[in-house]
C-alpha cells in the first residue's frame, strides 16, 4: 500500500510529480465510480468483485478483487462520493441507473 510518512494514502489519490501533495489516481477513482454505480444497483459485494475482475481493474497491490476487499473500501467510497457523484456526467449516468427494476 501506498503510504505518505506513517498514513496510509487514500484509495484513489496518489503522490502528485512534485512530492507535496496528493492528486487523484486516474485508474483508483475510475474504480471508485464503478463501485459507487453498482451500490446504486444495490448489487452485492461478491457480484462487484466479480464485476470489477472481469474488467481487469485490480486492487492497489495487485490482487483480484474480493468481497472482503470491496467491503473494505466502501468507507472510503462513502467519504468521496459526493465530489464523485457530482457534474453532469453522473446526471446523465443518473438517468440510466433510473431504469434498473428495483429490488427484482
Amino acid at each position: 500500500m501506498a503510504e505518505l510518512g506513517s498514513e496510509e494514502i487514500p484509495f484513489g489519490l496518489r503522490i502528485a510529480a512534485d512530492c507535496r501533495h496528493l492528486e487523484d489516481d486516474p485508474l483508483e477513482t475510475q474504480t471508485l465510480k464503478f463501485l459507487a454505480e453498482m451500490i446504486v444497483q444495490d448489487i452485492s459485494f461478491t457480484s462487484m468483485a466479480d464485476a470489477l475482475n472481469i474488467r481487469e481493474y485490480r486492487t492497489r497491490d495487485g490482487h483480484p478483487w474480493s468481497a472482503a476487499r470491496v467491503f473494505k473500501l466502501i468507507p472510503r467510497l462513502i467519504d468521496v462520493a459526493p465530489r464523485l457523484l457530482s457534474g453532469s456526467e453522473w446526471d446523465s449516468r443518473k438517468q440510466q441507473l433510473s431504469k434498473v427494476a428495483w429490488n427484482s
